[in-house]
């Protein structure tokens, strides 16, 4: 395992404030490896440029760049501080000492460098494959553009047969095309806690799981509440957006058939769906970002849960600087805002955020004593991580 403390002491160790960029795409100047000794950092492809996309997340322990030390190969994607960030640049010059000094540094590197390309040999052994080969290319080319990199293959626990739920007909207002939808009967559940976040827990059904309405035939998804109201105008924008996805490539299942493949590309489905139906699209994707990340954290994907929580916070971000709302929205979206700069790791922002909830008189005081309860815990997480340094 590697010593990241020992690390600390070497030379080399360079500190990254959130949003400052440690390696950018196609870069042939530099030389260097990092190893990530603190924080998180995001991998981008197009950063800053049209087409823009985070295909991965780093945290402490990980590296990259091995590519372009061993290889001298030009940097393929953007690497960017997403909090405080602490990392140690490995290059011709300091690799021997660093070797010396940890020799398990060796062995660690080969053996993850070795996995990534066992992983690689995998993944060209499927597409090799013949065995239905035609059809199953095209579902998966489909998925895999719909779901970012790195979402994996999970099983939900939809509880089909809970008396909290009823078949529902629902009629597309795009399409005209009519289909049965779970339905949640929120008067037969029952509530068993509330996270910090203040995700109200069920016993035994999780309403995340049916809150987006996906139509099976044109694709059109929202959440919902939401879901009716939208106007038969924007269908050929929403037919465009979609079109990639058609159901001949994603084979959503509906009604009492619905599974985890369908929960999740509903979700994503909304999210492309959102910026053509709706006015301030940034809280419905952010709202949308938020409940991927209770669904990757029921999933046990850390990683998942954090590129969630990133564009939570980006698109929550978004509407709080642009956007008027209403005293009891604003405190609403400032917690939100506060709880995902925790999640991410920013006590400062996290702080700032539950104050502004705290002082907010004009909302509701259960929000107030909320935001209380959050500001103590940062309080003590702060004394934790100064015993800790002193030690």
């Amino acid at each position: 395992m590697i010593n990241l403390n020992s690390l600390l002491k070497m030379p080399g160790v360079k500190k990254y404030s959130p949003e400052m960029i440690i390696a950018r795409e196609g870069d042939s100047s530099s030389t260097e490896m990092f190893i990530l000794l603190h924080g998180n950092a995001g991998i981008y492809k197009n950063y800053k440029m049209p087409g823009e996309v985070m295909t991965g997340t780093l945290s402490a322990g990980d590296f990259f760049g091995e590519m372009t030390l061993f290889a001298e190969k030009t940097r393929a994607e953007t690497v960017v501080a997403l909090t405080e960030l602490i990392a140690i640049g490995i290059n011709r010059q300091n690799i021997g000492e660093l070797f010396c000094n940890q020799p398990e540094l060796t062995f660690v590197l080969m053996e993850k460098i070795c996995k990534r390309l066992d992983t690689l040999s995998q993944e060209h052994q499927n597409l090799l494959m013949e065995t239905g080969r035609l059809s199953s290319e095209a579902s998966s080319s489909a998925a895999s553009t719909l779901f970012p990199k790195g979402h994996g293959s999970y099983a939900l626990d939809l509880n089909h047969q809970s008396d909290c739920l009823y078949l529902d007909s629902v009629t597309c207002p795009l399409c005209g095309n009519s289909f049965k939808q779970p339905s949640i009967i929120t008067t037969k559940l029952r509530r068993e806690s509330t996270d910090p976040d203040l995700r109200v827990r069920y016993k035994d059904m999780e309403p995340l799981y049916y809150e987006i309405i996906t139509c099976p035939s044109c694709l059109f998804s929202a959440q919902s509440d939401s879901f009716t109201t939208v106007s038969k105008g924007i269908w050929s924008q929403v037919f465009q957006a979609v079109s990639p996805y058609t159901t001949e490539k994603v084979k959503l299942k509906t009604g009492d058939q619905r599974d985890t493949f369908s929960v999740f590309a509903g979700y994503y489905l909304a999210l492309i769906c959102a910026p053509h139906c709706f006015d301030e699209h940034q809280v419905v994707t952010g709202s949308l970002w938020q409940k991927l990340s209770r669904i990757y954290d029921d999933c046990s994907d850390e990683a998942m849960v954090l590129y969630a929580v990133q564009n939570a916070l980006k698109d929550f971000t978004y509407a709080y600087e642009h956007y008027t709302f209403s005293d009891r929205r604003d405190q609403q979206i400032c917690f939100v805002i506060g709880d995902l700069h925790q999640k991410l790791g920013d006590l400062d922002q996290a702080r700032n955020f539950f104050f502004q909830v705290k002082t907010n008189r004009a909302g509701t005081p259960l929000m107030r004593r909320q935001a209380d309860i959050r500001l103590d815990e940062i309080r003590e997480l702060r004394q934790q991580q100064q015993e800790k340094s002193q030690s």
